[in-house]
């Protein structure tokens, strides 16, 4: 249930657009379940900080294409590009891995129309 959070942290960090807590480690439970470990991340109210956090995330939202000008061509689906950037250029819409919404799995097959993500895969 966690593996996808984990591998959706670590590609939103990779980034570098928005800060998340580092995902360390998903494990099982020993009753059944699984749990997920994070760093420490010190929280402060969110009031001083809204104006950057909203500007952080039109930033990761804009990381695509502002990176296709300066990268060149697009890859099909999330990896390390030829020059081994860690936080490629997609084509498409979606993630190689499934996540959660609470425990409710999310289907993030990838496609080539963003309405159709949203529309079928996240309902």
């Amino acid at each position: 249930m966690f593996q996808g959070e984990l591998e959706g942290l670590e590609a939103l960090q990779r980034t570098g657009c928005v800060r998340v807590p580092k995902p360390l480690k998903v494990f099982e439970l020993p009753d059944g379940g699984a749990a997920i470990a994070f760093d420490f991340v010190e929280m402060h109210p969110l009031k001083s900080a809204s104006g950057s956090l909203g500007e952080n995330l039109a930033r990761l939202h804009l990381h695509n294409s502002s990176s296709r000008h300066s990268r060149g061509p697009l890859l099909e689906q999330q990896g390390s590009d030829d020059a081994g950037d860690s936080s490629p250029l997609v084509a498409s819409f979606g993630f190689h891995a499934v996540t959660c919404c609470g425990y409710l799995p999310q289907d993030n097959t990838w496609t080539d129309d963003w309405p159709v993500q949203i529309k079928t895969r996240n309902s």
